[in-house]
Order: C-alpha cells, then sequence, then structure tokens
C-alpha cells in the first residue's frame, strides 16, 4: 500500500461597516452613456484607468519593495525539503500503526497546507485515513497512537463538523489531526496545488497575505473570524478577477469539451482542469498580466474595500463570473469549490467583521507608506515594517 502525500452571522454588521460598504460597495454608478451600472467585484476595462491611477499614486510608489518583501515572506515561511521529510516521516509512521495494529487494508494521505503549495513551516498537518473499519475510529484510533510512544497531547474532537483526533509528534514537534474518509479534503487539496502552479507570483502573494491576517489578528474560526484557508480563496478569487485575469477558474475551464465534464466522488462534482503544462497554449490570458506581486497585494486590499460586492455575490473561484449570494442574512459569503452549500465565512461574528474591516483598511493605508531608508534595504526589516499590527499604529 502507498501512503499519498498530497493535502451564522446576523443580518446586518455594525453601523459602522454598513455604512462603509454601502458607501463603497453597494452604490450604483452612471457610465459616461448615462447607463446605471452597479459598482461590482468585477474589475472591467474601464477599472484599468482606475488601476493604473491608483498604482502610480504616492502610496504605489514603494511596490517594488513590497514585491522585495513578499518573496521575502515566501522564501522563509515556505515549507522546505527538512520540514517536508519531517512531515512524510510522521504520515509513514502513521501508517504503520493503523496497518500492524488497526486495519491493513487502510490508506493514510496528507492534505491541507502541507501538500497544497501553500503552506508554510509551522503549519498543521492535516491527516485523513481512507478505508478504515468505522468501529475503531476515534477513541480505539487515540489509543494506538499512545501505545506507539511516538506522539502525544492526544485528543478525540467528537463533536467537531468532521471528528478528529489531535496529536504532537514527539520526534519532530509537528502538531496535527487525522480525520476518517475525508475525501473532499483531498480534492480542495490538488485544487489548489495547481493554482500555485500556473504562476509564479501566486505563492508569495498567498503567504504574505496569510502571514499579514495572523499577524493582525484577524484569521482563525476559533476567534470568531475566517480560516486561512479562506483567505487563500479569497486570494485566489480575485487574481480571476483582475484584468487582465492572472488565473482562470479551472472548475469552469476546458478546451474542447461542452458541456463540461463531470468527476463524482464523496457526492460532489470534484472534476477541474488539471494539465497545467498545456495551459498556456490553451489559456488566452497566460502571461497577459504583468504586475509585480507588490502592486497584487495593495489592490488585493483595494479590491475587497472598494470592489467586492458584499450585499450582492459570494467569493466562489468556481466560476470567474459573479455568483449571486445565496445567504443575505450574513455579512460576508464564501464558497468552498467543490462543498458548494458551505459557506467559510459563517464563523465570522459581527463584531470581528466590523474589526477585520477595519484593520484591513488601517494595513491598506500602511503598505501604501514608504518605509525609512535604512529599512529598505533589509528584507527582514521591511517586513517588520510592513506587518506592524494596524490595532498599534
Amino acid at each position: 500500500m502507498s501512503v499519498t502525500f498530497c493535502r451564522n452571522i446576523s443580518k446586518t454588521l455594525s453601523s459602522r461597516l454598513q455604512c462603509r460598504l454601502q458607501k463603497r460597495l453597494y452604490t450604483s454608478q452612471k457610465d459616461e452613456n448615462g447607463t446605471k451600472k452597479t459598482n461590482h467585484q468585477k474589475i472591467d476595462d474601464d477599472d484599468s484607468k482606475k488601476n493604473n491611477g491608483l498604482l502610480e499614486s504616492n502610496s504605489a510608489r514603494n511596490a517594488d519593495l513590497l514585491t522585495k518583501m513578499c518573496q521575502y515572506c515566501y522564501d522563509t515561511d515556505r515549507i522546505d525539503e527538512k520540514n517536508l521529510e519531517q512531515r512524510k516521516l510522521v504520515v509513514r509512521e502513521l501508517t504503520e500503526i493503523v496497518h500492524h495494529g488497526i486495519d491493513r487494508e487502510a490508506t493514510v494521505c496528507a492534505f491541507g497546507s502541507s501538500s497544497n503549495g501553500f503552506g508554510s513551516k509551522d503549519a498543521d498537518l492535516d491527516i485523513s485515513v481512507f478505508d478504515i473499519n468505522k468501529e475503531v475510529r476515534g477513541r480505539v484510533w487515540t489509543k494506538a497512537m499512545k501505545t506507539s510512544r511516538k506522539f502525544e497531547k492526544l485528543y478525540y474532537v467528537h463533536r467537531a463538523r468532521i471528528p478528529i483526533v489531535t496529536f504532537r509528534h514527539i520526534e519532530t514537534g509537528i502538531v496535527g489531526d487525522v480525520s476518517f474518509s475525508n475525501g473532499i479534503a483531498i480534492y480542495n487539496t490538488l485544487l489548489l496545488r495547481r493554482y500555485s502552479q500556473i504562476d509564479k507570483r501566486v505563492q508569495p502573494l498567498v503567504y504574505t497575505v496569510k502571514q499579514l491576517v495572523k499577524n493582525w489578528k484577524i484569521c482563525g474560526v476559533r476567534g470568531g473570524y475566517i480560516s486561512s484557508y479562506a483567505y487563500t480563496l479569497m486570494v485566489i478569487y480575485f487574481l480571476q478577477q483582475i484584468n487582465p485575469p492572472l488565473l482562470p477558474s479551472l472548475q469552469q475551464f476546458s478546451v474542447d469539451s461542452n458541456p463540461l465534464p463531470v468527476k463524482r466522488a464523496f457526492g460532489f462534482n470534484v472534476w477541474f482542469y488539471d494539465d497545467i503544462e498545456s495551459l498556456e497554449k490553451v489559456w488566452k490570458h497566460w502571461n497577459t498580466n504583468t504586475m509585480t506581486t507588490g502592486e497584487l497585494l495593495l489592490l488585493f486590499l483595494d479590491f475587497y474595500l472598494h470592489r467586492f460586492n458584499y450585499e450582492a455575490h459570494s467569493v466562489c473561484i468556481l466560476s470567474p463570473k459573479p455568483r449571486k449570494k445565496r445567504e443575505h442574512n450574513c455579512a460576508f459569503e464564501l464558497r468552498d469549490p467543490f462543498e458548494r452549500e458551505r459557506n467559510l465565512a459563517s464563523s465570522l461574528s459581527p463584531t470581528n467583521a466590523s474589526l477585520m474591516m477595519r484593520k484591513l483598511e488601517d494595513a491598506n493605508h500602511h503598505l501604501r507608506t514608504i518605509p525609512p531608508t535604512d529599512v529598505q534595504n533589509s528584507c527582514l526589516r521591511l517586513k517588520e515594517y510592513y506587518f506592524k499590527n494596524p490595532s498599534n499604529s
């Protein structure tokens, strides 16, 4: 057997946030012909001029410095060969446990940020076990891991949406969790992995956004915010919306199939375009976007502060076209790529939604400032300067 290593919110926001969103996101405008148009998330041709003006302003002269910082964030935080081997070791040892003491037919797979191209060295290791007898899940699995003396801090969280066993691997110090037959997570991992491979700017941008929101303490479901995974989807969606787009929608992209292919697994259609090597030849927007990572970071914040229509639409990477919001009693709707009934922003409380937007606004202002000259020559000091928590500004 081979081991695979791949990976409610109330009806209204606070009055301050609601007012801001109404003014910036929901307003209707008229174009040059007098036709009414909605201030909408898609950055179309007429927005290109606005983008240029934005990036030529005083606050955007630091785009090169931000690009430098983004690359530094990626280079220093991404999973390196040593960390990858440690994670593989954990998977191998878990496989030995399940085969020697529980079920020889089971398959152990890593998923999530360890395998999707966006994982950091300190990221938890997410593991799912397949083809295992339901009777030996949970407490039996926890006991087997404890008996091996290779794992500690074992807890069976049976009331979670998907029951898990959390652990810490003694030798490597890696923490993670084990779930059972979480197949859709594997396909999510593979999809994100493909997005990470399309353009060299995608990974540095995602790493930087994820680190920034963690540093600003506006990330985490337990704290009433949205997950790191949700922020990754926000970045991908933004990169599909800019003009020209940096990323296609792999779930809606097909060269010669009409209608699109269907691949059923775990109750969902999990098909997506997987031939990234041939994308250059078949996607008309390949390599047409020449923005730097620093410019993209500034536009990412501008997009979710000033352009995205929170009242009418949801963030959904399934399609490049705007998708109507389903749950109109929530402030923010972010759909899972495969489990489309699942709103990944349902954990965002009204208070935290307001705080999140305020911090993003403060950060948007701070990232457009020019750091002192002595800071500009050091990647580490650049990161420290730009990562300053907006609440402390």
